[in-house]
């Protein structure tokens, strides 16, 4: 598994645990074995700030099919991902850093075809991802990832923490640890009682530790290698310049410094007798950990009772938050018991839910008068918005964030960096939660005035420039030293002097900077460190800077936000995706450079032929009430969703679900089970469209407007309404668990996008499907979905331009031929879009006029599906008992349905114009599953509509679930059984007598009667459009959603007569031959033709319409030439 979960359900991550790509647990599943580790760790003693470490792992697939593997695992704080490397033919080759989409798109392309890729991308805080393909049945593969880290201080020392993580028996075991140019007191020293160890042994002027060993059976904890190399007094600073291997005048340059803070330590009393706590609380899913959150809550006691020793008033408010905030409780510290009160609030809480920090942007307003707060998180959001921007208000007042996750935890050390930089606090992690470090220090650290980096001072110039820290950053008193780099000359020495407030004391530093020394060994060391420490204040805000932050990916060859390390086997790969290969791969790189100097730049555009195939795609399809839609009722028919429908009581149900989620908390199809069943007990309560306003309205303002807590009413004409407030509440916590099972996974977003969707808390979904765009931009399914919710209704602030521009490059962006046609799906919709919005902004002049036709029908059914690779079939029984699928795509009575997607998402669609009377039953068929990895279930979401693009049209949504391949399920049913009935009410409501006339078979498009009694109205450009005398003079026919306004209408008084009117002209024996409209492209033009002074030619239509400049000149020729 990519991720493992502890017993009690808190997500953790370790490096060394490599698997089959089963990020979740739906289905059995047993990670892909290592069989093999090398470790190799490099440092440099006269700098040993910095030190590399490469981990070579050997994997061995004992499944009976080929698999993508799939390695996630986690860095320390200060760590960097610089080189991957992937076996082929038995040697391993090094990658390239590519931008992380391209990279993303070049691995899964690369994949489909069954070759040789490998990828390593970041995911998100600490967390990175490798990807491997294919690991033969039976076979073994080998991955090499490096990464630069930086050592803890301590003291006199430098300690270097190696991970071994691996939880199988190893065939075999190396281990080598060098440490170049010793002097004569810093020998290594190891520190940990681990078994992997042997002495350090000097040879050759380095000490090195070398250990290989067979048969190695893992050990329980945490599992690495650590020592300590001495060198230095507690407050010397050490410096080391690198000379840039691109441009030989320029060096790298970094110091770590650790001031004196000893010399202003006189503790400042805390002149405030009176402070006011907030602590939040983050009780999400991912943080249920009991061992990490008993460590919390502990140093959070001994602080507050060094506080109460002190005779401080603290007033303590806790504000718990997961995917909502919760109601504030308030405590007050000179409460007797407050403590017992406390500690069992906060060990009584239910892990459940989503991460959404954002919503603390509000609390400020809400709680007035803190004075500090205390952040209980790893800072990991996994829904809602993703800017730390949004948190400003909250950085007023210092925020201490306590986070007790081991090393190898996930944690977002970017947003904690930023929140404790700008509002004057600190982070507080694990090894001063239950180190060495003394709580009476934290809370002197927490009392005093902060220490602060506050500037450099350039004296002695030597080109000195580009220095990070690049503005003021607090400081860890005694726990980690300062670090400064920069760039210079590599041929002349700089002096500088370094600013520092220290209990508001100034303190500088004035030192040389040596000039660079080209012989030393720092590996590249310095260079990455350099591009370290731009990217600690970078990616803070990672899409406001997203482009620095992408050139210095590059450019420094290491993995971030939006890098990533590509391996591509073969030289046709490198070509087809323009992916330079990497230099060490001398044959390899030289044929591309050879082949890029060659090649012919012209390219051939591919616009003109794209617009080919959508227009014959749309001429196809468009050549081609009281009413009930009734959806299935869904019931999975699981052990665990038997126990829990059998509680009495909501209270009862949530401890069932607590209960069992021990046994399935790694399967979403659990979460969406029971949040399914949560919300279908709201639903059993109040009517749907009062349960989306009123759920709607609480969901929006507790996470995208000010929190309106509740008060507590035990009223009985409240009870009702609370216990539906509640179902709601828990079933969108319970969904959202989905979420914190794995970072960026698009498909779990999709899954819980498309709920949030049948539930319409379309804001929350839309912040889902955004975020689904930026990592799957190449999938015409994430702009699709995006789209269509935009248009709807209830979203605030609808931009109408974007929702063009997105359905446009749906039509006619370039996609992999996996999803083709889904743009004449899409063009379906476009249409009906423009139909409603053409009048309200000129949206469509830049679109093709031969693909504006709005195509209304009676019945439409659109599914999508939430995986990729995968095969879901739409079935379609009709009233006449004939089956519409993908096998039989048309049927008698008009229906169709598109192109089988059968890799991934679909969307696949039913239509029939002109409904039958009778009832159409819709199924869905999960046909096959093509992942090269295990999966687990498919979730589905099915549009409903009837008379789409109509003013009177009806839509339901549902998602499902499939299980396993072959399964097929009822999704809904859709009754037409009032034809007649509405009929003979048409004729009543118009009023119209037996003795006016009677348009044999002429149905009016207005109201449906049939046929039409009176005058009847008909559209001269319009084939098949007519209105009867009630609806032309109720403004209906301007209204109707299959006719456009500015058509003209002919009064037809008898349609006998019709053919010899006085109000029609026959012109269609006017044939212009071989001159083409210039609008519609209509060829030849049939009628009277207008021939423009600027030369174009307009049929009559067209010109009626408009669509030319009107002040230009025109000819009006009815005589063919």
């Amino acid at each position: 598994m990519t991720l493992y979960f502890n017993d009690d359900n808190s997500r953790s991550s370790f490096p060394m645990y490599f698997g089959c790509q089963t990020k979740f647990g739906d289905a059995a599943s047993t990670p892909l074995k290592l069989i093999k580790l090398h470790v190799e760790q490099q440092v440099n003693a006269k700098f040993p700030l910095i030190h590399q470490v490469a981990t070579t792992m050997t994997f061995k697939n004992d499944y009976s099919r080929v698999l993508e593997g799939a390695l996630e695992f986690t860095l320390p704080e200060k760590a960097t991902i610089c080189g991957f490397g992937l076996d082929v033919d038995g040697v391993i080759v090094d990658g390239v850093v590519v931008e992380k989409e391209k990279a993303r798109i070049t691995f899964e392309k690369e994949v489909r075809k069954g070759v040789d890729p490998g990828l390593v991308e970041m995911v998100q805080g600490n967390i990175f991802r490798t990807r491997v393909y294919p690991i033969q049945a039976g076979g073994i593969r080998i991955v090499r990832v490096i990464y630069q880290d930086q050592s803890k201080f301590g003291n006199d020392h430098f300690i270097f923490n190696i991970p071994i993580y691996f939880n199988t028996t190893l065939d075999n075991l190396d281990i080598s640890l060098i440490c170049a140019h010793p002097s004569n007191h810093s020998q290594p020293q190891f520190l940990s009682n681990i078994k992997f160890q042997q002495p350090f042994i000097n040879s050759n002027g380095k000490y090195c530790s070398e250990l290989h060993l067979v048969n190695v059976k893992p050990l329980e904890g945490e599992q690495s290698l650590m020592y300590m190399l001495r060198n230095l007094a507690q407050e010397q600073l050490i410096c080391s310049v690198e000379v840039d291997s691109v441009d030989l005048n320029q060096a790298y340059f970094a110091l770590c410094y650790m001031p004196p803070f000893q010399q202003f330590n006189t503790m400042i009393d805390n002149n405030e007798k009176a402070m006011s706590i907030c602590i939040l609380w983050d009780a999400s899913l991912s943080r249920a950990n009991v061992e990490n959150r008993n460590h919390e809550i502990n140093i959070l006691k001994n602080i507050l009772n060094i506080w109460q020793s002190n005779g401080i008033h603290v007033s303590i408010t806790v504000i718990v938050f997961r995917d909502v905030l919760e109601e504030p409780n308030i405590f007050q510290l000179h409460d007797k018991d407050y403590w017992s009160k406390l500690n069992q609030f906060l060990t009584g809480l239910s892990y459940d839910g989503a991460t959404n920090i954002f919503q603390l942007a509000t609390i400020s307003t809400i709680i007035p008068n803190i004075t500090h707060y205390f952040l209980f998180s790893d800072c990991l959001s996994t829904i809602g918005n993703n800017d730390p921007t949004q948190l400003n208000q909250l950085t007023t007042k210092p925020i201490w964030i306590f986070n007790a996750n081991a090393v190898h935890e996930p944690t977002n050390f970017s947003l904690i960096n930023y929140l404790t930089n700008a509002s004057g606090g600190s982070y507080i992690s694990r090894d001063k939660i239950i180190g060495q470090y003394s709580v009476n220090h934290i809370v002197q650290w927490i009392d005093k005035p902060q220490a602060r980096y506050i500037s450099t001072d350039i004296i002695t110039n030597a080109n000195v420039h580009d220095i990070y820290p690049s503005h003021s950053i607090v400081l860890v008193p005694n726990t980690e030293r300062f670090v400064l780099v920069g760039k210079m000359s590599s041929t002349a020495s700089a002096k500088i002097a370094i600013n520092f407030s220290i209990s508001n004391q100034m303190h500088r530093k004035e030192l040389i900077i040596d000039r660079a020394d080209s012989t030393s060994e720092n590996y590249g060391l310095l260079r990455r460190l350099y591009a370290k420490q731009m990217l600690v204040e970078l990616t803070a805000f990672p899409e406001k800077n997203k482009k620095r932050i992408l050139d210095i990916g590059m450019k420094y060859s290491i993995v971030n936000d939006f890098t990533s390390i590509l391996v591509l086997e073969t030289l046709q790969q490198h070509i087809e995706h323009n992916i330079c290969p990497h230099p060490s791969r001398t044959t390899l790189y030289n044929d591309y450079m050879k082949y890029q100097q060659n090649k012919n730049q012209q390219e051939t555009t591919k616009t003109q032929a794209k617009l080919t195939t959508v227009l014959n795609l749309w001429q196809a399809r468009c050549a081609c009430s009281t009413h009930t839609i009734i959806l299935q009722n869904w019931d999975p028919k699981t052990p665990y969703m038997e126990k829990i429908k059998s509680s009495s009581n909501l209270q009862t149900a949530y401890e069932i679900y607590l209960n069992e989620r021990q046994s399935y908390s790694k399967s979403p199809s659990f979460y969406f089970d029971v949040a399914s069943y949560f919300f279908s007990q709201a639903k059993s309560v109040i009517t749907k469209s009062s349960f989306i306003d009123k759920f709607n309205q609480q969901h929006l303002t507790s996470i995208f407007g000010i929190q309106l807590f509740s008060k507590k009413n035990d009223s009985n004409s409240n009870a009702s309404s609370s216990s539906v407030n509640k179902y709601q509440i828990l079933g969108l916590r319970i969904l959202t668990n989905v979420l914190e099972l794995e970072l960026e996974s698009p498909q779990l977003l999709r899954t819980v996008a498309y709920k949030l969707v049948e539930l319409g808390l379309l804001n929350l979904a839309e912040n889902v499907l955004r975020h689904i765009v930026n990592l799957r931009s190449d999938e015409p399914q994430s702009y699709r979905d995006l789209a269509l919710l935009l248009q709807e209704p209830n979203i605030q602030n609808k931009n109408i331009a974007e929702i063009f521009d997105l359905f446009k490059k749906l039509v006619f962006g370039e996609w992999d031929e996996r999803f083709t046609e889904i743009e004449v799906t899409t063009l379906h919709e476009f249409n009906w879009f423009l139909f409603q919005f053409h009048q309200q902004q000129q949206i469509s002049n830049s679109l093709d006029n031969r693909l504006i036709r709005h195509l209304s029908v009676d019945l439409r059914i659109v599914m999508v599906w939430d995986t990729n690779d995968t095969d879901v079939d739409l079935h379609v029984i009709e009233p006449t008992g004939e089956e519409c699928y993908y096998s039989h795509k048309n049927t008698a009575i008009g229906g169709m349905i598109s192109r089988d997607f059968t890799r991934g998402y679909g969307p696949e669609e039913y239509l029939v114009r002109k409904a039958v009377k009778g009832t159409y039953k819709v199924r869905a068929k999960y046909f096959a599953n093509h992942q090269q990895s295990l999966t687990g279930a498919t979730t589905i979401m099915v549009h409903i509509y009837k008379y789409y693009g109509q003013s009177n049209q009806q839509k339901e949504i549902v998602t499902l679930r499939l299980d396993s391949n072959k399964e097929m399920i009822d999704v809904c049913k859709v009754e037409f059984d009032d034809d007649v009935k509405r009929t003979s009410q048409n004729v009543t409501t118009h009023g119209q007598n037996s003795n006016m006339t009677v348009h044999e078979n002429i149905t009016c498009d207005g109201c449906d009667m049939s046929p039409i009694r009176g005058d009847r109205y008909k559209c001269l450009f319009c084939p098949d459009i007519d209105f009867c005398q009630s609806c032309h003079s109720a403004s209906r026919a301007n209204n109707d959603p299959n006719h456009l306004d500015n058509h003209p209408l002919l009064c037809i008084k008898d349609s006998k007569e019709y053919i010899e009117s006085l109000y029609i002209h026959n012109r269609s024996k006017i044939i212009h031959t071989n001159i083409q409209c210039n609008s519609c492209f209509m060829q030849p033009i049939i009628g009277i033709r207008y021939q423009c002074i600027c030369g174009i030619n307009l049929c009559e239509k067209c010109e009626f319409m408009g669509l030319h400049d009107k002040s230009h000149y025109r000819t009006k020729i009815a005589t063919p030439v």
